[in-house]
């Protein structure tokens, strides 16, 4: 469903970039023939596009969180967001999210069942590729480490930003102690991986990361 989402969403940018001049042309020739119900039906046309587009794109978004933590929620603003420019020539990447976790993805971690740790988080369809982790409780086991380490330390080359360093040592010492889940999408192995998504739900600390690095 939130790759329907998607395709939709983007069908109807391209739509609305194909109809931009022959709606730009009616609404002049509207406008000097002082056809006002006209001008003004012609005005409407791009409201509601602009929030067919906006409920396909928060569709999406709802339908991905719960694919992720097995309930529907919202994530509201982030407490903390830090993203390094896209570099299209190496690949290269590094993003931390921090939200406040939401009543009701902390309500189904609290009440974590079998259903909840075999089957999700559930990739979306731009990592059906990638390996997941299925959600295990803190401590981190050791079989983890390698994707732990390669999310949760910052690259040699962002080693000078001390509010994501100081976000990143919390975690790790969440990811230790009983009481969190982790999960995450990989590529690669865990002697060589280009690409992690990890999740984690803080439950103590009221948390929630999402954090990508990708090399």
């Amino acid at each position: 469903m939130s790759e329907f989402c998607d395709v939709a969403q983007l069908i109807l940018i391209l739509a609305g970039l194909v109809a931009v001049i022959p709606w730009l042309i009616w609404a002049i020739l509207a406008a000097v023939k002082k056809r006002w119900r006209r001008l003004a039906w012609l005005g409407s046309v791009p409201l509601a596009w602009l929030a067919l587009t906006w409920s396909l794109r928060e569709l999406g978004w709802w339908i991905n969180i719960g694919n992720l933590y097995s309930v529907h929620a919202s994530l509201g603003a982030s407490l903390f967001h830090f993203e390094t420019p896209p570099d299209h020539f190496h690949g290269d990447g590094y993003s931390i999210v921090i939200y406040r976790l939401p009543p009701a993805i902390r309500e189904r971690f609290l009440h974590a069942d079998a259903s909840l740790l075999d089957e999700y988080p559930k990739p979306p369809a731009i990592r059906e590729k990638w390996l997941a982790s299925r959600w295990h409780a803190t401590p981190s086991e050791v079989q983890h480490a390698p994707y732990l380490d390669f999310t949760t330390y910052l690259p040699a080359y962002l080693r000078q930003l001390p509010a994501a360093e100081e976000k990143l040592e919390n975690l790790r010492q969440t990811l230790q102690r009983p009481g969190s889940y982790y999960a995450c999408f990989y590529k690669g192995t865990p002697d060589e991986l280009t690409n992690v998504d990890l999740f984690v739900i803080d439950l103590p600390g009221g948390l929630l990361y999402q954090i990508n690095q990708n090399t």
